[in-house]
């Protein structure tokens, strides 16, 4: 069943009502939920409630809880992910919503020298991809919302890596060796460049700046398919020193 995120939710004596948001819109008008169905909701926080519906119109939704239950963090290997804005929006969406759905607990776009777009994400546009996120939560039922961060440019990345393990995708890295995946901790930062790659000064910059440089093999990947798969090999097979 999919979880429904909805950040604002308060019980009161066994009872939560949601109004005066999206979701009301898409349970009562959309999915045409009818009173005495049941539904997971989750605050994006790790709080899971299992609800009933006793009431549901067009303004207003209310909720029996049945039961809730606080969930444990689902990935033990943090990926905060660094994405840099792509030509198409529409793959950088792609790239999001399947990131989200393995798990990064962070994302946060990043202007380069080879990104076309340079200007920051707008709010519009950071809105969309929060309600991307929302969709992909629930979807995937992860309890835990992932943090969305207005877009920052290259220069400024190692303001916002914290002590986390650093890793930038490169095509010219040595593909023999693959991902070691032999981490001093479970926090890792990974970078993922736009479709023209990054130049010679922003590689020396990232490797003078502690970023290890890996490659996913010999054949070029689209930026978004490197994402994908750079953060599902992250989380599923790493491997933390003792």
């Amino acid at each position: 069943m999919e979880y429904y995120i909805y950040e604002k939710i308060s019980v009161v004596k066994d009872t939560l009502t949601i109004e005066k948001d999206p979701l009301r819109k898409h349970l009562s008008t959309v999915l045409r939920k009818k009173v005495g169905e049941n539904l997971e909701l989750c605050d994006g926080k790790g709080n899971l409630f299992r609800c009933k519906i006793l009431y549901i119109s067009k303004n207003i939704i209310k909720l029996e809880v049945i039961e809730r239950k606080k969930i444990e963090y689902d990935t033990k290997v943090k990926v905060t992910l660094f994405l840099s804005h792509l030509r198409n929006m529409s793959r950088f969406e792609f790239a999001i919503e399947k990131c989200v759905e393995l798990g990064v607990i962070k994302i946060i776009p990043v202007i380069t020298d080879n990104t076309v777009n340079k200007s920051p994400l707008s709010k519009h546009k950071l809105l969309r991809l929060k309600n991307i996120i929302k969709s992909a939560t629930g979807q995937s039922q992860r309890c835990y919302l992932t943090e969305l961060s207005e877009s920052i440019y290259l220069k400024d990345i190692n303001k916002f890596t914290g002590n986390g393990e650093k890793i930038v995708m490169y095509e010219f890295a040595d593909y023999n060796k693959n991902f070691e995946l032999n981490f001093n901790n479970y926090n890792i930062n990974l970078l993922i460049g736009p479709e023209g790659g990054f130049n010679e000064n922003e590689v020396s910059f990232l490797i003078e700046n502690g970023w290890k440089t890996y490659s996913l093999g010999n054949r070029k990947l689209r930026a978004e398919t490197a994402a994908i798969v750079s953060v599902y090999e992250l989380i599923n097979h790493s491997i933390i020193k003792k």
